[in-house]
This record gives C-alpha cells, structure tokens and sequence, in this order.
C-alpha cells in the first residue's frame, strides 16, 4: 500500500487519505490564469487568479501550493474542528454522520450546527 492510500471502512477499498487536488493553468502570452479544483465527480472549480507568464512567477505559484496547500484553509479548520469537537455535546452525531460516504468532518459538523439537536423533528421527512 503507498504512502497516499490507507486502508478505509468501506467496504475494505483504498480511500484517498487526504483529497488530491487538480491545478487548471490557461497559458497566454502575458499570463497565465489558474485554477484549483478538488477531486471527486463534483469537485468544485475555483479560480485562484493570474500570474504573469514568466518562469519565476511559475516558481513562486508552485512553492506558494506546496507550502501552504491549495486547501491550506480547509487544513486549519479541519483541525480546529478535531480540537474542540471532543467537549461538543453533539459530537456523537458529528461522529455517526462521519459514517455515510462522501460526508466528511467539515460537511457533518455544519449540518450539524444549523440543524442543532436531530430528535426534535417528529417526521423523518
């Protein structure tokens, strides 16, 4: 198994440790427009900006990707979610919502916060 697999909970298939992340380059004359965009069938597309279409712009725009990460934001609220998640009252269901594909930690914590406490809907619908 490498270093970008590991062994998941569904069904025994690999599942991606940390998601991969796609960079669009438009190559112009003058710049270059760039483009991020997550993996997965409904990975969504964002524009990152222009650079100039020289090669030490180039350079910087790959050191900038590597050092912080494309989703460097996502990293940081991923783990502050980790941190205060534990002293949560609703942390459990933030845990079982974990538990459906596709729902990551962000996605169930925020559904959670809007929706606030599951059981006091009556109708499942």
């Amino acid at each position: 198994m490498n270093d970008h697999c590991q062994r998941g909970d569904f069904r025994g298939r690999r599942v991606m440790a940390k998601p991969i992340t796609y960079v669009g380059l438009d190559v112009h004359k003058d710049t270059i427009a760039v483009a991020l965009a997550a993996s997965g069938l409904r990975g969504e597309v964002r524009e990152h900006g222009k650079i100039p279409n020289t090669p030490a712009a180039l350079k910087a725009l790959a050191v900038k990707l590597a050092r912080t990460g494309s989703d460097g934001w996502r990293d940081r609220l991923e783990a502050h979610l980790e941190a205060v998640l534990p002293e949560w009252s609703l942390a459990p269901v933030v845990e079982a919502l974990q538990a459906l594909r596709g729902v990551r930690l962000v996605a169930a914590a925020t559904l959670v916060a809007k929706l606030g406490n599951i059981t006091r809907f009556t109708n499942p619908r």
